[in-house]
């Protein structure tokens, strides 16, 4: 079986991303590199509200 190779796939740069860190034990904070920041329960909620 051949390998096939994708010549067109997208790199996305790692800044692009959020950075999320739990600050106590119900409470994670996304921020991204502008400076603006979220909260929630979980990192997936955090992110949520940071795209909001």
């Amino acid at each position: 079986m051949p390998f096939e190779c994708f010549p067109e796939y997208a790199v996305r740069n790692p800044s692009e991303f959020p950075v999320v860190r739990q600050v106590s034990r119900h409470e994670w904070v996304a921020r991204t590199e502008e400076g603006r920041f979220a909260s929630g329960p979980t990192p997936a909620s955090a992110i949520a509200r940071l795209k909001r």
